[in-house]
């Protein structure tokens, strides 16, 4: 939400959107159709679907990191 606020989309966009609950479901609704485009997280699982192709990403520096705290 706040990359693409960032880039003062969502109000265009936060109406049309299907939310997933991981990266992998949201990938899944791409894959089978049920969403023509997906906001990918991490590289390496769109990567490793065929039938996704990555046509492009948010610019570098323009968001907040994502950080993954450990216990």
């Amino acid at each position: 939400m706040k990359a693409l606020a960032n880039l003062g989309v969502w109000d265009e966009v936060s109406a049309r959107l299907v939310r997933a609950d991981s990266v992998r479901f949201g990938l899944a609704f791409v894959d089978r159709g049920e969403a023509a485009l997906g906001i990918r997280v991490r590289q390496p699982i769109a990567s490793s679907d065929k039938k996704v192709r990555v046509v492009d990403a948010f610019p570098a520096g323009r968001n907040m990191p994502i950080v993954y705290p450990a216990a």
